[in-house]
């Protein structure tokens, strides 16, 4: 056999795909493209893909017409690129049976030429192995169930992420209710209500009666 040094493995790409010198390694039912160079002159020559450990009798999967013009043959293609003077080869879903030994080469009188490389298949990634997103929780705004104290305007809950806003409001009620006469706790004190004691209001009657006992 003889290998032109014209002619090499120039870039190999594809689904989860890795290179190792002369191995290339795809996914299970990935797609794998595998690209080999050549030197000015080669252009209108045929390409093709061989798969088989021994040269002589490996066996040609597709090939070029000559031209660059897409040949496909299940699911293996190949195309040729003149102005880049590299043919390109993609094998689609690849299964474990696709592992063996290939070779892109070109057509001549006499001999062919080709280079060789090894397909290896490895098993698809469990997608339950792939990262999971970090939980992000949003803290609901929580309000107030407990009533306020007699005398404030309760109607609504107390929003405890505005406390300033909220204290605005029941501040101004109980001023308000302060001022009809209605004895009512304030929101920031837990003071008791001073309310008079009743027997201050008994004192004018008991003056009047000590008067009149002392005139008798």
């Amino acid at each position: 056999m003889w290998l032109l040094p014209v002619l090499f493995l120039l870039v190999i790409q594809g689904h989860f795909c890795t290179c190792e010198g002369k191995k290339v390694r795809g996914t299970l039912g990935g797609t794998l493209t595998v690209r080999c160079a050549y030197g000015p002159g080669w252009e209108s020559y045929k390409k093709w893909l061989c798969r088989g450990t021994d040269w002589d009798s490996c066996k040609i999967l597709v090939k070029t017409t000559g031209s660059e013009q897409l040949v496909k043959k299940g699911q293996v293609s190949i195309q040729d690129n003149h102005s880049r003077r590299t043919f390109t080869m993609t094998l689609e879903d690849l299964q474990q049976d696709d592992a063996d030994t290939y070779w892109c080469g070109i057509e001549q009188f006499g001999t062919d030429v080709g280079i060789e490389f090894s397909v290896i298949v490895s098993p698809a990634p469990d997608p339950t192995d792939s990262p999971k997103p970090v939980a992000r929780t949003t803290l609901p705004s929580w309000t107030s169930s407990r009533p306020f104290p007699q005398g404030i305007n309760s109607s609504q809950p107390m929003d405890l992420n505005s406390p300033l806003t909220r204290s605005g409001t029941i501040a101004s009620t109980v001023e308000a209710e302060k001022r009809k006469g209605v004895f009512s706790f304030h929101h920031r004190s837990s003071a008791a209500p001073v309310i008079s004691p009743v027997w201050i209001l008994l004192v004018p009657p008991f003056l009047a009666t000590l008067e009149l006992l002392s005139q008798g």
